[in-house]
Formats: C-alpha cells, sequence, structure tokens
C-alpha cells in the first residue's frame, strides 16, 4: 500500500489512533509466525506457547487494529488483504529491532575487549 494513501492523522473513519494501539512485540513475532505458517497449531508450537494463547494474542491484535488479519475456518488459515499489508510492516519493524539489539550487544561486546 502506498504510504500517500494513509490519513495523515494516522486515525481510521471509526477514529482508532495507531500509536495507541498495542501490539506488543510478543505479538508481533506471533502474527508473523502464524503467517508464514498458516497454522494455529503448528505456529503456536514454533512459538513455544499452547494454540488458544496464540488465538488470543491474534484476536487482540486484530481488536487493537480494528481490523481482520487472518481469515480462518475449521481447515484453512489465510491472510486478508489487511493481514498481507500488515505482515510486511510487522516482518520490517521486527527486522529494525533485531537489528538494533544485534548492533547494541555488539557495541558492548567491543567495549569489553577495549578494557
Amino acid at each position: 500500500m502506498n504510504n500517500a494513501a494513509l490519513p495523515q492523522d494516522r486515525k481510521t473513519l471509526s477514529g482508532l489512533d495507531w500509536r495507541t494501539a498495542d501490539m506488543g512485540l510478543s505479538r508481533l513475532r506471533s502474527f508473523v509466525c502464524l503467517a508464514e505458517e498458516l497454522h494455529f497449531g503448528r505456529a503456536a508450537r514454533l512459538l513455544h506457547i499452547s494454540q488458544p494463547a496464540l488465538s488470543q494474542q491474534i484476536a487482540r491484535l486484530e481488536k487493537d487494529l480494528a481490523t481482520i488479519l487472518l481469515l480462518r475456518t475449521s481447515r484453512v488459515v489465510r491472510l486478508t488483504p489487511a493481514g498481507h499489508e500488515f505482515l510486511r510492516g510487522a516482518r520490517s519493524a521486527l527486522a529494525i529491532l533485531d537489528d538494533a539489539a544485534y548492533a547494541a550487544h555488539f557495541r558492548a561486546a567491543l567495549a569489553s575487549q577495549s578494557c
């Protein structure tokens, strides 16, 4: 999605302020894992959480974002268009945070070697 198409105040028609949505890193990682696996059981095992806990995290994320990210049936999990868009952003955000954590760790390791 082109960011120019997003409202400048980052609010939806419903008035949701994106800055107050509590996405949390664990929810982002859970969503990315589920979006890649497209299976609640496999994703839950990879995340080392129960399937109901994963389902609750995703439901809370969708509630906070006021949108449906995944279509679920008894046999199939699929991303919605909003889910595809959110997956792209979530992957980018997590990659940036992972890079920052690595850089901080690397800097600390260098500093401890020079002392």
